[in-house]
């Protein structure tokens, strides 16, 4: 028994040593036995998206959508024509973006046409430091033609530079030979363009000057069955010391930035790519989030030690990883799909198809560290962290905190509030009392007192000026008052409004018509008087088709009568009307007219249109 009992407790020995040698090992590679679970959001959290969804053939289809958040992140809006991300996809606070019809615009924060260009045989890229680069394809390319089918052997067309204002700066031509490479031209720190041309490998600054050629082994020759031909295998810039690389045969030629050979080398080395897949891996400043075996993602500490995994529902891998400042990580799958975690790797918000297709998604992460992503039946998206906006006389006005939504009565920081509008703030450190003084017109209240003076006259609120975590907040419509103006919240996208009833109106039709320019048919309904035959305007007047596509350009626009809660807005406008291929359907400047009318709640909404 003894002995039976000695092997018992040797077994227990060698168990726990080889548990231990296992745990060391793990530790080794930053596999940790104490990583937290990821809390998933439940289906009690799911709410309906605010989004159009259209099946391949142009059908609505929600019900197979379902957006699940926890609050933090919330929709913000939708552009549905938009198909592919374009240039660098982000830079100077613009996104970039190409739709059905091959139309490049750029678009703020809020999804506002910036500018757009088109041509269906351009390609178009965006540097870092904002320069436009444009591919255009000349119609004359050499053909090689094999029994029935043509092939295009040598591509001919220019290269445009543009500058900010999207005015052409330099025109370049080139001839793309019969080559195993499939780039035009190269970019090298400096934002010179490398073209390989019939002289040789060319640079040109910026402005399209020339700033050398490099001539020694290559040929580019024409010939008559096969094109223009190049012996030239490959050209790209290294990252290790930015070198320009160019592969002929066996040879690699390193050329430093004035176009000279700094090296020749004949045995094939393995030098670093300049070529890194964002698309599954990305770093932060505490740490990174890369794509792990199955559909796992990984999280790991600055030591690279993992911090968390967090397996997806149904659906893998993870795919399009990209972070903000805040550590929120965010991703798609194969199936269109997606997530956005917190630092700890708990879910903020997911967007479920359920979904079988393979689904093209791309995802970027702008500067204020929201999410702008394209996915196919939906169109380019943001959702962005929950928060309240203000807009005084049509123009956005940013608060340092959000307003608070109190009995019915909107309260804002009062601070920057004020003095945003003309007013001079004195407090009076005894009495705590907050004066405010513009012209004729003064305002004086005390944070946790129902009374304000307004002009010197006493008004007894129901709700009055009150702190929160140090900062003092005001009713807004006291403000309003005091001002000469009218306000309005719209609880939709938690947006207060301050203005005059005339810039309040126009605004209501700015909106709208940006609205509909998106596709947005869930904001249009939010800001059109609940009427089916409005619902009936609005279909027509959208389409049921991802690529039909309204430009409107307001020229002038105004109020032409006003009642008390009535009011026409005349607007002079370029209506442009596009439907796949590019085709111009219409193209011309007309006048329209919007009834507005005051809802019970305040807000203005449009009543009838006559686009």
């Amino acid at each position: 028994m003894q002995f039976e009992g000695a092997i018992i407790f040797m077994r227990k020995v060698i168990g726990f040593l080889i548990f231990c040698m296992i745990f060391i090992s793990f530790s080794k590679v930053g596999i940790s036995e104490a990583s937290p679970k990821s809390k998933y959001l439940t289906k009690e959290q799911s709410i309906i998206p605010p989004v159009t969804f259209y099946d391949n053939y142009g059908a609505k289809e929600n019900k197979s959508l379902n957006f699940l958040t926890n609050g933090t992140y919330e929709w913000k809006w939708t552009i549905r024509s938009a198909s592919q991300f374009s240039f660098n996809k982000y830079s100077n606070n613009l996104v970039y973006y190409k739709d059905y019809n091959d139309i490049y615009t750029a678009i703020d924060g809020e999804g506002k046409r910036n500018w757009m260009f088109f041509d269906e045989r351009a390609d178009v890229y965006r540097t870092a430091d904002g320069m436009l680069i444009s591919t255009i394809y000349d119609n004359a390319s050499t053909l090689q033609i094999i029994g029935e089918e043509s092939k295009t052997i040598t591509e001919h067309g220019s290269l445009k530079i543009y500058n900010s204002d999207e005015t052409v700066r330099a025109n370049l031509n080139f001839i793309k030979p019969n080559s195993p490479f499939s780039d035009i031209y190269w970019l090298d720190s400096n934002g010179n363009l490398i073209v390989l041309e019939q002289t040789g490998i060319v640079s040109y600054n910026k402005k399209g000057q020339k700033n050398w050629t490099y001539q020694t082994d290559i040929l580019v020759s024409q010939e008559r069955l096969f094109g223009t031909t190049t012996n030239v295998d490959n050209i790209y810039f290294s990252d290790v010391n930015g070198y320009l690389i160019v592969e002929i045969g066996n040879k690699r030629m390193l050329l430093d930035d004035q176009g000279k050979p700094v090296k020749i080398e004949v045995e094939e080395q393995n030098l670093q790519s300049n070529f890194t897949n964002y698309d599954y891996s990305i770093k932060w400043k505490g740490g990174s989030y890369e794509a792990g075996e199955g559909a796992v993602l990984i999280s790991r500490d600055l030591s690279k030690k993992i911090k968390w995994t967090y397996k997806l529902r149904r659906y893998g891998p993870p795919e399009n990883i990209v972070t903000n400042s805040k550590g929120h990580v965010f991703f798609s799958d194969l199936n269109g799909n997606i997530y956005g975690l917190d630092d700890m790797g708990n879910e903020m918000f997911c967007l479920l198809r359920n979904n079988s297709a393979i689904t093209h998604t791309e995802l970027l992460v702008n500067n204020e560290g929201d999410l702008i992503g394209i996915t196919e039946n939906i169109g380019m998206f943001k959702i962005g962290l929950r928060k309240a906006s203000m807009r005084i006389n049509g123009e956005s006005f940013k608060l340092p905190y959000s307003p608070i939504m109190k009995n019915g009565v909107v309260l804002v920081p009062y601070r920057d509030f004020l003095e945003r509008l003309g007013f001079k703030v004195v407090e009076n450190k005894k009495t705590h009392e907050i004066t405010g003084k513009m012209e004729t017109k003064e305002i004086r209240f005390k944070p946790g007192d129902t009374t304000v003076y307004l002009n010197g006259k006493q008004r007894k609120l129901a709700v009055g000026a009150e702190s929160h975590d140090g900062t003092v907040y005001i009713p807004l419509q006291i403000v309003a008052e005091v001002s000469g103006l009218e306000m309005e919240w719209d609880p939709s996208i938690k947006e207060a409004r301050l203005g005059t009833t005339s810039s309040l109106a126009q605004n209501a039709v700015e909106r709208f018509l940006l609205q509909v320019e998106q596709g947005d048919e869930t904001k249009i309904k939010n800001a059109l008087v609940p009427s089916n035959s409005l619902t009936l305007k609005v279909t027509k007047l959208l389409g049921t088709h991802e690529s039909y596509k309204q430009i409107m350009d307001i020229r002038s626009i105004s109020v032409k009568s006003i009642g008390k809660d009535e009011m026409m807005v005349e607007t002079v406008q370029r209506n442009q009307l596009y439907f796949q291929q590019n085709q111009a359907i219409m193209d011309k400047v007309m006048t329209n007219h919007f009834t507005i009318k005051r809802m019970k709640d305040g807000q203005w909404k449009i009543s009838d249109f006559d686009l």
